[in-house]
């Protein structure tokens, strides 16, 4: 049985969890901003993550559902009270109700779950809400080819109750969007895949729908639908097509003129609610607007304290637009602002940011971009979060613990640092962009690192000069011992390159203006720009001017590279690939002060699933999947490099019956652990000898170990000696253990699926300066860092 140690009172997850990097998915309705409290909210693979702008960094992860999050809905009253909804691709439905900060406490926290309940039988897509007479309804779609509409209520035995389903038959409605006018109807916009746009009308009391026109135009899908109330009788659409083109339509009472000169001469279309007079509107084309070249995704109204509107549209073309009505009721681009380079494909969506004088948009990659509008009218950049937009593979710290190290699945390496300017961690750099999906990452001495992909080449990496200066700038962190005076400028990635390729100052100084530029030469051989930066770089300067060039290429894997470690004093990389054979599981250990090959190591049949240096980098353990370890003395004589077997696992011996898929080392080297799928948690001497005749048992299976890196527990004159280390498993939970020299376990403290990860955690390690600090990775997508002081003390 586990024994819990419930002797300590902890600190809330807001403050141990210090620092989460997620990225947005790739959905057009996957980001809101609460108007009362400006916490924003992304859908983060299969959670919400809660942004707080003012605070810079991610507050919470909201999970409940157990697929990708597609669509966020915010609905909030003037009395402060706040519903978050979020459907997800299997088709079910999530439900927050929500507190300002002040009152978080009075409400049981910040967010409260009130339950998830089956939504479609497909994919939910899009979800809209609004109140009516103290009664919330909510509209939803899906890829089963229906409309719903739902009566939500807390405080009832069901909470939710379906009023209406339209069924499309074989058609799909790709947005809804639902405004409680005119009184007492609700009316009901639904974009369908004939790009025309269906209006109806539903009467919450009486429960009455009637379809009551569609507007044609559109060549294309119409991607979203907003509306505007002008008046009590006047309402503005705004609907964006993947036409590129956003139109504009006037609801108002039949007869009225246009306002907007530039309103389009067709006939009217007659809309009827009810027979009575005021119940009948007419539908003017108020406006065609031709600003953007790709399909437009996003757009949303702004009425301003002057009731001035300005429209925001986002597209693919990756641009993103703010429209104003001159006093001729002709709309005009205002500005225009997004995404230069890269490989992305452009806008996803956005929205009005905090106090509706900024612009939050999103992009295919899961960036964020941020502009804010200044006194003088002008749009500048800010700070936004950001992260992985995949499964995150492996992490790895500095040597000196002044930065963290991380590689994903989305084809990116990605660097974390404290920046000193806000004391909050950000993305300060993205050393490498790549074709192939990243694996493994490990970092080295003097700001360098070697990674791997899905290839059979292992890259090695080294920081540039531009990256150096700024980031002593922005974390204040000394780097004087490294010689700046022979490293380049930059890097920048050739087109349809691998390799990052460095850029020196005298090709900066070189360069032909672009005038005067033959025509096959019209584009650069390089992107990169020097900065100066002194706050965190925003996307576009992360995704071109951060770049590390690349130093070594390291061949000898026959397949795709899997795991890579390096020792604790970065003399030695170990390496290893994908395998069935044991000829090609061979470890490879090379030299990085050569970059040769100086070891060679065949033991394991199956692929190695992870590499480990001791702490006195004396000793190299690895596990397999064939379900062994093997451990080997590394003895270096001058140049030469011995490695001499100290012990084989036996399998039928052994307690691991399943796949071995972590190892790690105690921070004295005098022990090490093994986790496996059948959820065991193994303690080893040095030597190899199982500490605990039983080991540990945990709730999932055991997907990453990590020892901390220095004793934190002294303990009184005749204790026992105090070891711990973090564990992550297949759910995403992390639990915290201490063990005595004996192997008995006690667990510290569990991080849930909230406080941890949702998905399988992929890879964990403490700081090698601060033992308190926890890196996590997970496969939900994010890299968490967890300060353990609280917990450990």
């Amino acid at each position: 049985m586990v024994e819990k140690d419930d002797s300590k009172t902890f600190s809330s997850s807001q403050d141990v969890c210090v620092y989460t990097s997620v990225g947005c998915n790739r959905t057009c309705h996957c980001l809101v901003i609460s108007k009362i409290t400006n916490l924003m909210y992304y859908g983060a693979n299969s959670s919400v993550a809660v942004y707080s702008p003012e605070q810079q960094k991610v507050l919470h992860t909201l999970v409940q559902l157990e697929k990708r999050v597609n669509c966020l809905a915010l609905l909030e009253n003037s009395k402060g009270a706040c519903l978050l909804f979020a459907g997800d691709s299997s088709g079910a439905l999530a439900v927050w109700s929500t507190a300002s900060p002040d009152s978080a406490q009075d409400h049981g926290g910040l967010h409260t779950p009130l339950g998830v309940f089956p939504g479609h039988a497909g994919s939910l897509t899009c979800l809209s809400a609004v109140e009516s007479n103290g009664t919330v309804i909510l509209a939803s779609t899906g890829n089963d080819s229906r409309v719903k509409i739902w009566k939500f209520d807390r405080n009832s035995e069901d909470k939710i109750t379906l009023l209406n389903d339209l069924d499309l038959k074989s058609g799909l409605a790709f947005s809804v969007h639902l405004i409680s006018w005119p009184e007492p109807y609700l009316t009901l916009f639904y974009s369908l895949d004939n790009c025309q746009v269906g209006v109806a009308s539903f009467h919450a009391e009486k429960g009455e729908f009637s379809v009551l026109e569609r507007l044609k135009g559109h060549e294309d899908w119409v991607t979203q639908v907003d509306t505007v109330e002008l008046s009590e009788d006047t309402v503005l659409v705004a609907t964006a097509g993947q036409d590129s083109i956003v139109r504009l339509w006037r609801l108002t009472p039949p007869g009225r003129k246009p306002v907007s000169q530039d309103s389009v001469e067709t006939q009217d279309i007659l809309i009827k609610y009810s027979a009575l007079p005021e119940h009948v509107f007419s539908v003017q084309l108020e406006s065609v607007l031709c600003g953007h070249e790709d399909k437009v995704n996003a757009v949303q109204w702004r009425m301003d304290k002057e009731n001035k509107l300005s429209l925001l549209t986002a597209s693919l073309d990756k641009t993103t637009i703010v429209w104003e009505e001159e006093e001729d009721g002709i709309w005009s681009e205002k500005a225009r602002f997004g995404e230069i380079g890269g490989n992305t494909l452009g806008i996803f969506g956005a929205i009005w940011g905090p106090y509706n004088k900024s612009v939050i948009g999103y992009s295919f990659s899961g960036a964020f971009h941020f502009w804010t509008q200044t006194d003088d009218g002008s749009w500048k950049p800010g700070m936004v979060p950001g992260g992985h937009q995949g499964p995150v593979c492996d992490i790895s710290w500095d040597r000196a613990g002044r930065y963290l190290l991380s590689v994903s699945v989305d084809q990116t390496t990605r660097c974390h640092a404290v920046c000193q300017s806000s004391g909050r961690w950000h993305e300060v750099a993205r050393p490498q962009v790549h074709g192939y999906d990243m694996s493994c990452i490990a970092a080295l001495p003097n700001l360098s690192f070697v990674s791997g992909a899905e290839e059979k080449v292992i890259r090695a990496f080294k920081a540039p000069q531009n990256f150096l200066d700024n980031f002593v700038r922005l974390t204040g962190y000394d780097v004087s011992d490294i010689d700046k005076s022979t490293l380049p400028q930059g890097a920048s990635l050739p087109t349809l390159g691998l390799s990052n390729k460095a850029v020196y100052e005298g090709e900066l100084n070189n360069q032909i203006p672009e005038g005067d530029r033959h025509v096959k030469d019209q584009f650069p051989d390089f992107y990169f720009s020097p900065e100066v930066l002194e706050k965190p770089p925003t996307e576009e300067s992360l995704v071109q001017n951060t770049l590390w060039p690349e130093v070594h290429k390291l061949y000898g894997h026959g397949y795709e590279v899997y795991c890579v470690a390096s020792s604790a004093d970065g003399r030695m990389v170990a390496s290893a690939c994908k395998s069935s054979q044991p000829k090609e599981a061979a470890i490879l250990i090379w030299d990085t002060k050569t970059w040769k090959e100086i070891g060679r190591i065949e033991v394991h049949s199956l692929t190695v699933t992870q590499l480990c240096f001791s702490p006195t980098a004396d000793h190299l353990l690895s596990v397999s999947r064939d379900r062994s370890w093997a451990l080997h003395k590394l003895t270096w004589d001058d140049s030469d490099l011995t490695i001499s077997k100290i012990k084989y696992s036996d399998k039928k011996t052994s307690p691991h019956k399943r796949i071995i898929w972590t190892c790690a080392w105690s921070h004295d080297g005098s022990c090490f652990y093994t986790g496996s799928r059948d959820k065991l948690l193994a303690c080893w001497s040095a030597h190899g000898d199982l500490i605990s005749k039983k080991p540990f048992v945990l709730p999932d299976s055991v997907t990453a170990v990590a020892g901390i890196t220095a004793n934190i527990s002294a303990g009184a004159a005749g204790e026992s000696k105090q070891y711990h280390v973090a564990v992550g498993l297949d759910n995403g939970a992390v639990h915290i253990l201490k063990h005595d020299t004996e192997g008995n376990f006690l667990t510290v403290h569990e991080f849930g699926r909230e406080e941890g990860h949702h998905s399988t955690v992929t890879r964990l390690q403490f700081s090698p300066c601060d033992p308190h600090l926890l890196a996590s990775a997970s496969q939900d997508h994010a890299v968490k860092i967890y300060n353990l002081k609280s917990l450990l003390s």
